[in-house]
């Protein structure tokens, strides 16, 4: 009975696998389930799992994922239980692909790389490759883009080495679109074209499909947009004659952005409503998010204002569904929450061409939603495992930012940065030009709005705002700690901090307070991160610093979070301070050398002078061991760190502090492990080069100072470019003094600042250094 039920299963199989291929998919699963039932009648546990792994991938292809998902767990159970590592592996792979379509990257990730560990314990370069892709796929999903190029590259060369055609005009075409995504287009298309090339000669339809919509992207982006019409129509084309929904939904895109671009705002329209509807019948979050996004844009040039609000409100409530499916991964939901940007930046637009006063309210409430949502959650988890009390993550109301500002009696100004939408006289036109949105919510609690066009300012001057910050740190940036004594200030710095005092500081000057012990929370975003706001100066050569007090903040929830932080440590008995300088210094590794690192002798004076003022424990040289200050640093109240840093602009989390290396260790403590510390310091000073720059996001600064606020600290003061080694020494010192002045942090910085002027340094031996945080 057993044999005559094996060869009907065996039958059915070969039967449900033609009507596959054939694409009659309702066939093949009636005809595979039924197969299935008789593998479990007679207990062949092999076969049940390679038909639950064919069912799960057939449930996939038709973007029914749950049951996708569903049957692949089932096949990655008794794949793991017979100990076949190759089922183990497809079944990672499948599961990671269904997670992914379903927009849970979190899942997706760790099904990924389960199955590229399998593989090459295997040693089987296709199981490898495909593996490969499959993460490459996904670290572009989640803008880690120099990743994705990296692993396609790598497919690339296994594929090549296998001799496999089709799989290698696939990872071209995924190569390309990890080079348009890097903005890198000319690379991009010439991918695109040997794929497109090679699809073509084996007369692959899916392959040609998805080559011609990367075509009409990569067209689409440098303006070619009756080319790109004509890709993204014959993408439209080919997806409908395939019956790929999906396909189609990515084709309707492409094709409204382009018909948008040549003044088509009909056709647009019609194109996203369809696309809209398509992927909601098909649960695709991600495409729905995108046709909502594209719609809303399309209703503000249109000047349907309010459609374009619900749309863009609409696409922002599904971009956080798809945060939340990351879970604890801080790295993705940064990288993810970047590509989602445009939606709050062009929803904050559409609030306040409405010109109404609750509208150009909600239009903060969006901005303050738009950034640092991954530290607030980092912050808000941290803070409820040490209380009793459970912290949210909702940005907060425009009532609460009012209650904040009364409550600290202190004048809260945000930035957002957005781009300004102008219709020209020969059509309807988009044009990207940096502007900036300002909100200023004053003591009182009353809220003021002002705009302001960056390159208006200064027409053919600067690209963007952008480059007018990176023009300013260079022209501020010494050579680091052990630089020779600075020169006197040039013209042409001056120039550009008047500038910069111009655009940022003038349209809200007479909103601030007249009192220059009244504190000023900036609350900057993008490049505005590294805008030496102390040094900025008036017609009359006067410094910000010298009529303001100045501490920033990533968001104002976060700065909510960090005065919370405070509290607990009021609430504990730590008391000590730790203070290190001059650590006997490691070694820089380089791709052509090993470069040691030069002693820092100002940094050790001034070490000494903190820690006779603290009343400190100190390690100086070889004492200043990795292991030994973080076991100092896990209850100290105060820590001081005078020394060297490393700054990582592109991942941000490989910014590091330089401390004493050991047989052991080199002496790196890096923002990565700064991160996973329980810290309870309500000061942290990082007397180096840099220590507060790194990779700049949607979700703030990834670097030092956001390692150490998730980390549990309250308030950082941080520098914005390599600093001088004597004149830091003097302002620390100075610093502290005043800080024992019973004056608070951001009062004992503006003193020592003011210090640095009397005593005629120039702003680049003293305006590197800002305050961040709650606790001022």
């Amino acid at each position: 009975m057993d044999n005559i039920a094996k060869m009907q299963a065996d039958d059915l199989i070969h039967q449900g696998l033609e009507f596959y291929q054939n694409h009659q998919f309702s066939q093949a699963l009636q005809t595979l389930q039924q197969a299935l039932d008789l593998y479990r009648i007679i207990g062949d546990r092999e076969w049940e799992s390679n038909t639950l792994g064919t069912l799960g991938i057939i449930y996939y292809q038709l973007q029914d994922y749950p049951n996708a998902i569903a049957y692949s767990q089932q096949n990655l159970t008794i794949a793991r239980q017979l100990e076949d590592q190759w089922g183990e592996t497809q079944a990672w792979i499948n599961l990671g692909n269904a997670y992914q379509a379903q927009g849970n990257y979190g899942q997706a990730l760790e099904c990924h790389q389960q199955s590229l560990k399998r593989a090459k314990e295997m040693a089987d370069p296709e199981c490898e490759e495909q593996a490969l892709t499959n993460l490459g796929n996904l670290y572009l999903a989640l803008g880690e883009f120099e990743k994705a190029v990296e692993l396609h590259q790598t497919c690339l060369k296994i594929l090549r080495t296998l001799g496999d055609r089709q799989h290698e005009g696939e990872t071209l075409s995924n190569l390309g679109i990890a080079y348009h995504a890097c903005a890198e287009y000319e690379q991009a298309i010439q991918c695109f074209e040997q794929s497109l090339a090679i699809a073509e000669e084996l007369r692959n339809l899916q392959g040609v499909m998805d080559v011609i919509a990367n075509l009409g992207a990569a067209h689409y982006a440098v303006g070619e947009y009756e080319r790109a019409k004509q890709y993204s129509q014959q993408h439209l084309l080919l997806a409908k004659a395939y019956g790929d929904r999906q396909q189609e939904v990515r084709a309707l895109n492409n094709l409204s952005n382009a018909e948008q671009a040549l003044g088509n705002s009909s056709e647009a329209l019609a194109g996203l409503q369809q696309a809209l509807s398509i992927a909601q019948a098909l649960g695709d979050v991600w495409s729905q998010g995108q046709s909502l996004n594209n719609l809303g844009y399309v209703e503000f040039l249109a000047g349907n204002l309010v459609e374009a609000e619900n749309h863009l409100f609409a696409a922002i409530e599904l971009w956080k569904t798809q945060l939340t499916g990351l879970g604890h991964n801080d790295a993705y939901k940064v990288s993810l929450f970047d590509i989602q940007q445009k939606s709050y930046r062009l929803l904050q637009l559409v609030l306040i061409t409405q010109s109404r006063k609750d509208k150009i309210e909600a239009a903060l409430e969006v901005a303050e939603q738009g950034r640092a949502r991954a530290l607030v959650e980092l912050m808000a988890q941290r803070l409820s495992a040490t209380s009793t009390q459970l912290f949210t993550e909702e940005s907060p109301s425009v009532d609460r930012m009012r209650q904040m500002a009364r409550s600290r009696q202190a004048t809260i100004v945000e930035y957002s940065i957005t781009y300004s939408v102008q219709h020209q006289a020969t059509g309807l036109e988009a044009l990207a030009l940096s502007e900036l949105l300002i909100w200023v919510i004053q003591r009182t609690g009353e809220i003021h709005f002002r705009r302001n066009n960056v390159l208006s300012s200064y027409p053919g001057q600067y690209q963007s705002l952008t480059e007018m910050v990176d023009q300013c740190l260079a022209l501020m940036t010494s050579r680091g700690r052990d630089a020779v004594p600075l020169s006197v200030t040039s013209g042409e710095e001056r120039n550009i901090l008047q500038e910069l005092h111009q655009l940022l500081i003038a349209p809200i000057e007479d909103l601030l307070p007249i009192n220059p012990d009244s504190h000023i929370i900036l609350i900057p975003q993008g490049s505005l991160f590294f805008v030496p706001f102390a040094t900025l100066c008036d017609s009359h050569n006067q410094f910000f610093i010298q009529k303001h007090t100045l501490l920033t903040a990533p968001s104002i929830q976060t700065l909510q979070l960090t005065q919370q932080q405070r509290v607990n440590l009021q609430q504990s008995n730590v008391s000590h301070s730790l203070v290190v300088g001059n650590p006997l210094m490691p070694s820089l590794e380089t791709y052509s050398a090993v470069q040691p690192l030069q002693p820092l002798p100002g940094a050790e004076a001034e070490a000494r002078k903190v820690a006779n003022q603290l009343d400190a424990f100190v390690l100086i040289g070889s004492e200043a061991t990795k292991a030994v200050v973080l076991r100092q640093m896990s209850n100290a109240r105060i820590i001081h760190l005078a020394t060297h840093a490393l700054l990582d602009n592109k991942r941000g989390l490989g910014s590091a502090i330089a401390l004493a290396p050991t047989e052991n260790d080199p002496g790196w403590l890096m923002a990565e492990e700064i991160l996973q510390l329980q810290l309870q310091a309500e000061l942290v000073v990082l007397s180096a080069c840099n220590t507060g720059r790194g990779r700049l996001t949607g979700d703030g600064v990834i670097g030092l100072s956001r390692s150490f606020f998730a980390a549990g600290v309250s308030t950082l003061i941080v520098s914005l470019w390599s600093v001088p080694d004597a004149p830091t020494a003097t302002l620390m010192t100075e610093f502290y003094q005043q800080l024992q002045q019973n004056l608070d942090k951001a009062q004992a910085l503006r003193q020592a600042m003011l210090a640095m002027i009397k005593q005629n340094f120039e702003p680049k031996s003293w305006a590197a250094f800002v305050l961040i945080g709650g606790d001022a």
